[in-house]
């Protein structure tokens, strides 16, 4: 039975992160655009700029937990004999 989560990976989910949407900001980030765009905005708008860099950074601390722990779990279960991947038949 496949669990009812399955799909989320294959297909758009309201507030669901698209990889193509964190390639497109990591190469704004990367071509110095954000920095030109920091520079002209209004101290409103810088500190907005940078409260989504913070977010981000959040984020990425959250997501290390997350696979921390489901990375030791598999370890955990390997350790003991046990597998996620079903055996052949």
């Amino acid at each position: 039975m496949e669990s009812e989560y399955t799909d989320l990976w294959k297909i758009d989910q309201p507030g669901m992160l698209r990889l193509k949407d964190i390639e497109e900001f990591k190469e704004y980030l990367s071509s110095g655009r954000w920095a030109e765009d920091f520079d002209f905005r209004t101290q409103d708008g810088q500190d907005e700029m940078l409260d989504l860099i913070e977010s981000l950074f959040d984020l990425c601390d959250t997501a290390d937990q997350v696979l921390t722990k489901k990375l030791y779990q598999r370890m955990s279960g390997i350790a003991q004999g046990q597998s996620d991947t079903p055996m052949p038949e």
